[in-house]
Protein backbone atom coordinates (compact mmCIF):
# COMPACT_ATOMS: atom_id res chain seq x y z
CA UNK A 1 0.00 0.00 0.00
CA UNK A 2 2.87 2.37 0.75
CA UNK A 3 4.42 1.72 -2.67
CA UNK A 4 1.09 2.39 -4.42
CA UNK A 5 0.70 5.58 -2.39
CA UNK A 6 4.18 6.75 -3.38
CA UNK A 7 3.52 5.97 -7.05
CA UNK A 8 0.18 7.83 -6.92
CA UNK A 9 1.89 10.76 -5.24
CA UNK A 10 4.58 10.83 -7.95
CA UNK A 11 1.95 10.63 -10.70
CA UNK A 12 0.00 13.52 -9.16
CA UNK A 13 3.17 15.65 -8.92
CA UNK A 14 4.14 14.97 -12.55
CA UNK A 15 0.59 15.73 -13.71
CA UNK A 16 0.41 19.01 -11.78
CA UNK A 17 3.87 20.09 -12.95
CA UNK A 18 2.97 19.42 -16.59
CA UNK A 19 -0.15 21.58 -16.27
CA UNK A 20 1.70 24.40 -14.50
CA UNK A 21 4.28 24.51 -17.29
CA UNK A 22 1.79 24.32 -20.14
CA UNK A 23 2.49 26.34 -23.27
CA UNK A 24 0.13 28.41 -25.38
CA UNK A 25 0.53 28.00 -29.12
CA UNK A 26 -0.37 30.26 -32.05
CA UNK A 27 -1.88 27.33 -33.95
CA UNK A 28 -3.44 23.94 -33.25
CA UNK A 29 -0.81 21.63 -31.78
CA UNK A 30 -0.92 17.86 -31.35
CA UNK A 31 -0.70 16.83 -27.68
CA UNK A 32 2.55 14.97 -28.26
CA UNK A 33 4.25 17.82 -30.13
CA UNK A 34 5.99 20.94 -28.88
CA UNK A 35 7.06 23.61 -31.35
CA UNK A 36 8.91 26.44 -29.58
CA UNK A 37 8.50 28.63 -32.69
CA UNK A 38 4.72 28.53 -32.24
CA UNK A 39 4.78 29.31 -28.50
CA UNK A 40 3.13 32.57 -27.42
CA UNK A 41 5.01 34.58 -24.81
CA UNK A 42 2.45 34.85 -21.99
CA UNK A 43 4.75 36.95 -19.83
CA UNK A 44 5.07 39.57 -22.55
CA UNK A 45 1.27 39.78 -22.81
CA UNK A 46 1.03 40.21 -19.02
CA UNK A 47 3.62 42.96 -19.00
CA UNK A 48 1.78 44.80 -21.79
CA UNK A 49 -1.49 44.49 -19.86
CA UNK A 50 0.13 45.81 -16.66
CA UNK A 51 1.65 48.72 -18.64
CA UNK A 52 -1.73 49.56 -20.23
CA UNK A 53 -3.48 49.29 -16.88
CA UNK A 54 -0.99 51.57 -15.10
CA UNK A 55 -1.30 54.04 -17.98
CA UNK A 56 -5.10 53.94 -17.54
CA UNK A 57 -5.34 52.62 -21.09
CA UNK A 58 -8.00 49.99 -20.39
CA UNK A 59 -10.63 50.13 -23.15
CA UNK A 60 -12.04 47.01 -24.80
CA UNK A 61 -9.14 47.08 -27.27
CA UNK A 62 -6.52 46.48 -24.54
CA UNK A 63 -8.51 44.50 -21.96
CA UNK A 64 -9.21 40.98 -23.32
CA UNK A 65 -11.61 40.02 -20.53
CA UNK A 66 -13.94 42.88 -21.50
CA UNK A 67 -14.33 41.54 -25.05
CA UNK A 68 -16.90 39.11 -26.35
CA UNK A 69 -15.93 36.53 -28.94
CA UNK A 70 -16.04 37.83 -32.52
CA UNK A 71 -15.60 41.41 -31.29
CA UNK A 72 -13.67 43.57 -33.74
CA UNK A 73 -11.08 44.23 -30.99
CA UNK A 74 -10.29 40.51 -30.69
CA UNK A 75 -7.06 39.20 -32.14
CA UNK A 76 -7.57 37.65 -35.57
CA UNK A 77 -5.91 34.47 -34.27
CA UNK A 78 -8.27 32.79 -31.78
CA UNK A 79 -5.33 31.02 -30.10
CA UNK A 80 -3.65 34.36 -29.40
CA UNK A 81 -6.93 35.83 -28.10
CA UNK A 82 -7.42 32.87 -25.73
CA UNK A 83 -3.85 33.32 -24.51
CA UNK A 84 -4.44 37.02 -23.84
CA UNK A 85 -7.44 36.16 -21.67
CA UNK A 86 -5.48 33.48 -19.80
CA UNK A 87 -2.50 35.81 -19.35
CA UNK A 88 -4.47 38.54 -17.61
CA UNK A 89 -6.98 36.43 -15.71
CA UNK A 90 -4.39 35.53 -13.06
CA UNK A 91 -2.96 39.01 -12.51
CA UNK A 92 -3.58 39.91 -8.88
CA UNK A 93 -4.59 43.47 -8.15
CA UNK A 94 -3.54 44.17 -4.59
CA UNK A 95 -6.05 46.27 -2.66
CA UNK A 96 -4.55 46.36 0.82
CA UNK A 97 -7.71 47.67 2.47
CA UNK A 98 -9.53 44.55 1.30
CA UNK A 99 -6.97 41.73 1.34
CA UNK A 100 -5.04 42.96 4.36
CA UNK A 101 -1.70 41.96 2.87
CA UNK A 102 1.56 43.79 2.57
CA UNK A 103 2.01 45.20 -0.91
CA UNK A 104 5.56 43.99 -1.60
CA UNK A 105 5.49 40.58 0.09
CA UNK A 106 1.82 39.56 0.17
CA UNK A 107 2.16 38.55 3.84
CA UNK A 108 -1.30 38.49 5.38
CA UNK A 109 -3.17 38.51 2.06
CA UNK A 110 -6.56 36.91 2.64
CA UNK A 111 -6.57 35.68 -0.98
CA UNK A 112 -3.16 33.94 -0.64
CA UNK A 113 -2.15 35.53 -3.92
CA UNK A 114 1.56 35.88 -3.33
CA UNK A 115 3.39 32.57 -3.44
CA UNK A 116 7.08 32.00 -2.97
CA UNK A 117 8.80 29.42 -5.11
CA UNK A 118 8.93 26.03 -3.38
CA UNK A 119 11.77 23.51 -3.57
CA UNK A 120 9.43 20.89 -5.02
CA UNK A 121 5.78 20.27 -5.92
CA UNK A 122 3.90 18.69 -3.04
CA UNK A 123 0.57 16.83 -3.15
CA UNK A 124 -1.41 17.31 0.04
CA UNK A 125 -4.40 15.29 1.22
CA UNK A 126 -6.32 16.77 4.13
CA UNK A 127 -9.21 15.38 6.09
CA UNK A 128 -12.11 17.85 6.07
CA UNK A 129 -14.55 16.08 8.39
CA UNK A 130 -15.01 12.48 9.49
CA UNK A 131 -15.11 11.09 5.93
CA UNK A 132 -14.47 13.70 3.22
CA UNK A 133 -10.91 14.36 2.12
CA UNK A 134 -9.54 17.27 0.11
CA UNK A 135 -6.57 17.18 -2.26
CA UNK A 136 -4.42 20.20 -3.06
CA UNK A 137 -1.23 20.64 -5.04
CA UNK A 138 1.38 23.11 -3.85
CA UNK A 139 3.27 23.85 -7.06
CA UNK A 140 7.01 24.37 -7.21
CA UNK A 141 6.57 27.07 -9.84
CA UNK A 142 5.64 30.30 -8.15
CA UNK A 143 2.44 32.12 -9.05
CA UNK A 144 3.00 35.38 -10.91
CA UNK A 145 1.89 38.25 -8.70
CA UNK A 146 1.71 41.88 -9.64
CA UNK A 147 0.86 45.01 -7.74
CA UNK A 148 -0.91 47.27 -10.20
Amino acid sequence: MIEIGLLASRYAVLFAESISQASFYSEAMDVDRHDPDQTIDVEQLRQQFVHDYKSKNIPVATHPIMRLFNNSACDANQYVENTKVAAVSCVHHCIQSICGGKEKTGVGCSFSSYKKELRCTVPAIMQVNADPMEAQMLLKKHVTWYVI
